[in-house]
């Protein structure tokens, strides 16, 4: 997201030196970029119409859904302009915005028909390089290692130099097989009680410590799976147990 907030911050200043962003347009991406996503809906859901200022709102008020966890708001703003406004100016990041929806909505397969589409409709387009890391990422959550692989090396290879590179290579590091996560814990003692309580219930847990920016987490994991399928069914045995429980890839 880094480079999406480089553009809108480049795209405020330049609306706002020719004067052709309204004031509360201009207010409403202030308050995004402020992570105010709230009172920038609110903004962009007054201002209406087919007007410039208008279609960028209701762009803004998608990209606003997305940070707040509603995906399929987010995707019928995306998809409003994209309906009405065939020839707009920001077809590509509208675009990368639905793939995006899908793929936070947890709708992989959806996620990578869109990623796909971006690339085949742009194929030299300024967003290639996140598409194709998101697509690496979409294939992966359905299990499609080989496939996922041909990306993250496409940027590697073709792109040495993007600001993609460095999570492309961290992919293509990864094990091809998923685990179920039990739980997470900052507290190693936490994580020690709910592994000892699993492990009598007869599942076969690990104690995962890893590094989380400046925290130490301590994960309770189980399993190599090789498809999602296998996976899915262990995370149904532990909700059935009582457990809360998700899938790593």
């Amino acid at each position: 997201m880094k480079r999406i907030l480089t553009i809108i911050t480049i795209v405020i200043f330049l609306l706002q030196g020719t004067g052709i962003c309204s004031d509360t347009l201009s207010k409403a991406w202030k308050y995004y970029l402020k992570s105010d996503y709230t009172d920038t809906i609110k903004l962009c859901r007054s201002i209406s119409g087919p007007s410039k200022s208008g279609q960028e709102a209701r762009y803004l008020m998608g990209l606003a859904f997305l940070k707040l966890g509603k995906p399929e708001e987010a995707r019928d703003n995306f998809n409003f302009l994209l309906n009405n406004y065939p020839d707009s100016s920001i077809e590509q990041e509208l675009l990368l915005a639905v793939a995006d929806s899908f793929y936070l909505d947890g709708e992989f397969e959806s996620a990578e028909s869109a990623y796909k589409g971006l690339l085949k409709a742009f194929k030299d387009g300024d967003f290639n390089t996140i598409s194709y890391l998101r697509l690496g990422a979409s294939l992966r959550k359905q299990g499609k290692w080989d496939e996922a692989d041909k990306y993250f090396n496409r940027i590697v290879k073709d792109y040495p130099q993007s600001l993609e590179v460095s999570d492309a290579r961290k992919f293509l590091k990864k094990d091809k097989f998923f685990t179920v996560q039990a739980g997470a814990f900052s507290k190693k003692e936490n994580a020690l009680r709910l592994l000892e309580t699993l492990k009598r219930k007869g599942y076969y847990m690990s104690l995962e410590k890893v590094y989380d920016k400046d925290n130490i987490l301590y994960k309770v994991k189980t399993g190599k799976f090789s498809t999602k399928a296998m996976a899915d069914n262990e995370v149904r045995r532990l909700e059935r147990d009582g457990f809360s429980a998700r899938i790593i890839s």
